[in-house]
């Protein structure tokens, strides 16, 4: 009889233990951070041979954002190739508007606006609300695409070559890539 009474005891032990065991949350996504995961771009996106990616969360006024990088060679060497692509999400579709000029202005500086060109190649059907693209030609050119799409503000900054690690049509596929992965990051 004690026996069994210890057989049921410890029966009632495993069985309590089983319940009281904390199983591991489900990791959630927040949907902010979907919409990032969305809309950044990763490496299957870019020309074979980039990597290095870092990930940055920048202080960004009045918006929550995110900035991936991603380097054509090891970026402790030199020269460096690189491209850079940051996603601001403000509160609201007005508030992106009114941010908007001053992001351009940031990317493209308009003291030497002049300078910049938006060359025909990178001309593309896009989903974005409002967009600027420009060039600063040289022997390595020097990209800048900054688009809004409701919500949300994309910032492209890539240097482009004649030969190596991104040229201009590799360029305008990334932008493309971009614009569908802006489109598919908007708020449902």
């Amino acid at each position: 009889m004690k026996r069994l009474l210890v057989l049921v005891l410890c029966f009632c032990a495993l069985l309590l233990n089983a319940c009281l065991v904390v199983r591991p949350a489900v990791p959630t996504i927040s949907p902010i951070q979907q919409r990032f995961n969305a809309g950044l771009i990763t490496a299957e996106d870019l020309p074979r041979g980039w990597g290095h990616r870092e990930l940055y969360i920048p202080d960004i006024p009045d918006a929550t954002a995110r900035t991936v990088v991603f380097y054509g060679e090891d970026p402790r060497t030199s020269p460096v190739a690189v491209v850079n692509q940051e996603i601001m999400i403000y509160a609201d579709e007005e508030a992106s508007e009114s941010a908007f000029e001053s992001i351009v202005d940031e990317a493209i500086p308009p003291a030497h606006a002049d300078r910049w060109v938006w060359p025909e190649e990178l001309e593309f059907e896009n989903h974005a609300d409002e967009i600027v693209i420009g060039c600063l030609p040289g022997s390595m050119m020097t990209c800048s695409f900054v688009a809004r799409y409701d919500d949300m503000i994309v910032r492209v900054y890539g240097q482009v070559f004649e030969d190596r690690w991104m040229t201009m049509p590799q360029f305008r596929q990334l932008l493309e890539r971009v614009d569908e992965r802006m489109e598919a990051a908007k708020a449902p």
